[in-house]
This record gives structure tokens, C-alpha cells and sequence, in this order.
């Protein structure tokens, strides 16, 4: 089989018992391995892939995107570092080493990944109950500002203050 076909058996039956289906992917009891890693769990309909994992290797890369192409548009999905702690601060702090490398980067624009992990932790946020002032705050005035520029400087003001 190949590395697809395993991340799609991995999303419609997760809780099977160990199934090793290529030589450097498996999954069984909710998670999904590639090599011996962890690299995503399932749990209550809900994907969480891990940040750290996804993009150690081009390999392991490659099988994090087979992954998210196959999951279906009504699960959530959460991406993160399985080893920091995941709290909606846990993303604003991503955003905000985004927002450093920003501020150096000459030809490259963190922008589109800013905007990403903003919405990964305002739907953390909803999802597991966890409210953050700062990202109240940001999603309550993010609708004031129009494109991903502009979130960029909300988001800079905020870490100014």
C-alpha cells in the first residue's frame, strides 16, 4: 500500500489494531507513526498532527501532506509541536516568531503562515473552551483590517504593548 492509502485507513478506522501497510508508515490505536515517530493522533474526530515531525525530514514531509489531503473538510485539525505545550498562546507565540522573521526576511513572507496559525488558535480556542485575552482581542478587531498585511501590523502592535 502506499503512503496515502495509509493515511486514508488511518482516518476512517484509527482505533484498528496495529497495520503496518509501507515500509516507514504505520498506525493503529489513534496514531499514526512515520518511522518510529508519532506523527499525528486521532482523537474524538479530531486530527492533531505533530508540528515538529511534519517537517523534520522531506520524507516525513511528504507523508504529513499525503495526510492532510485526506482528511475530511468536517474534521478540525490542530497542528503543533507534540513536546511545547498547546494552549492558544502556544500559536501566538509562533506568530510572533513569524513576526520577528518578518522583520529581517527580504524576499520571503510569513504572512499566509501568520494568518494560518491565527485561525489554528482561534479554533483551539472554541473548540477545547480555552479563551486567551490576547486572542479575543486580535479576533475581535482582525474584521477591521482588510488582508493578511494588516493582520501583520495588529499582530506587531499588539507585541509592542
Amino acid at each position: 500500500m502506499t503512503n496515502k492509502q495509509v493515511c486514508s485507513n488511518f482516518i476512517n478506522n484509527p482505533t484498528g489494531s496495529w497495520q503496518i501497510w509501507s515500509s516507514n508508515m504505520s498506525y493503529g490505536k489513534g496514531r499514526l507513526f512515520s518511522y518510529n515517530s508519532i506523527l499525528a493522533k486521532h482523537i474524538d474526530g479530531t486530527i492533531h498532527i505533530d508540528y515538529g515531525i511534519a517537517r523534520y525530514s522531506n520524507s516525513s514531509a511528504k507523508q504529513a501532506n499525503h495526510l492532510r489531503r485526506v482528511i475530511p473538510t468536517h474534521f478540525d485539525v490542530f497542528e503543533y509541536d507534540f513536546n511545547e505545550p498547546y494552549t492558544p498562546d502556544w500559536y501566538l507565540a509562533q506568530c510572533y516568531d513569524l513576526i520577528d522573521k518578518q522583520k529581517r526576511a527580504r524576499k520571503v513572507d510569513y504572512t499566509r503562515d501568520i494568518k494560518h496559525l491565527l485561525t489554528e488558535a482561534i479554533l483551539y480556542s472554541i473548540t477545547y473552551n480555552e479563551p486567551s485575552d490576547e486572542l479575543t482581542y486580535l479576533s475581535e478587531h482582525t474584521d477591521d483590517f482588510v488582508g493578511a498585511k494588516q493582520t501583520l501590523l495588529l499582530m506587531q502592535t499588539m507585541k509592542e504593548h
